[in-house]
C-alpha cells in the first residue's frame, strides 16, 4: 500500500511484474523505514514509464489534425513504417510466448523495450520531422502508422499498467 500511495497502482504493479522471474522469488527494492517504505527505484522506473506513455499518446493525439481512421496502415515504401510495424509483430509474438509461459518480467521487459525504445524514442522522433515537412498523403500515411502503433502498444500494455492505459 506504500509503494501503491507513493508511485500509484499501474507504477507498482509494473514493478512487481518486472521483478518476477520464473526462477527466483520477487526482489524487493523498497528502501523501509520505521516498516514503511519510502522509496524504491523500481517503482520509480515505473512511473517513469507511464509518463514516457503519457507523453508519446499526448504528442500523437496533437498530431491528428485531418486524421482519417483506417483498418490497418499499410507501411508504404518508408523504411521507419515498415520497421516499427515489423517491430510490432516481432514483440507480439514475444509477448504472447512469455504470457503463455507465464514469464512476466520478460514480458514487461519485452513491452518496455518496444514502447519506450523502438516506439518513443525512435519512430515519434522520426515521425515528428516527417509531419513537419510532409505532404497530405505522406502526413495521412504517419498518421495512421502513429496511431496503429500505440493503440497495439496499449492493448500490450494493459495487463501490466491497466489505469493509464484504460486512460489513454
Amino acid at each position: 500500500l506504500d509503494l501503491v500511495r507513493l508511485y500509484g497502482a499501474d507504477a507498482t504493479r509494473y514493478s512487481l511484474l518486472s521483478q518476477a522471474g520464473s526462477a527466483q522469488d520477487v526482489r524487493f527494492d523498497a528502501e523501509i523505514v520505521d516498516n514503511a517504505v519510502r522509496a524504491s527505484s523500481s517503482a520509480e522506473a515505473g512511473r517513469s514509464f507511464g509518463n514516457k506513455l503519457w507523453n508519446a499518446t499526448r504528442f500523437v493525439l496533437l498530431n491528428l489534425e485531418g486524421y482519417q481512421p483506417q483498418p490497418m496502415p499499410l507501411a508504404g515504401d518508408d523504411l521507419a513504417d515498415r520497421w516499427i510495424i515489423s517491430r510490432l509483430g516481432t514483440v507480439i509474438r514475444a509477448v504472447t510466448r512469455h504470457l503463455e509461459e507465464y514469464r512476466f518480467s520478460d514480458f514487461t521487459r519485452q513491452v518496455y523495450d518496444f514502447v519506450w525504445r523502438d516506439y518513443c524514442d525512435w519512430y515519434v522522433e522520426i515521425a515528428k520531422a516527417r509531419l513537419a515537412e510532409a505532404d497530405e498523403a505522406e502526413r495521412r500515411q504517419v498518421q495512421g502508422v502513429l496511431v496503429h502503433v500505440l493503440e497495439q502498444a496499449l492493448r500490450l500494455m494493459h495487463p501490466i499498467m491497466p489505469f493509464i492505459t484504460e486512460h489513454l
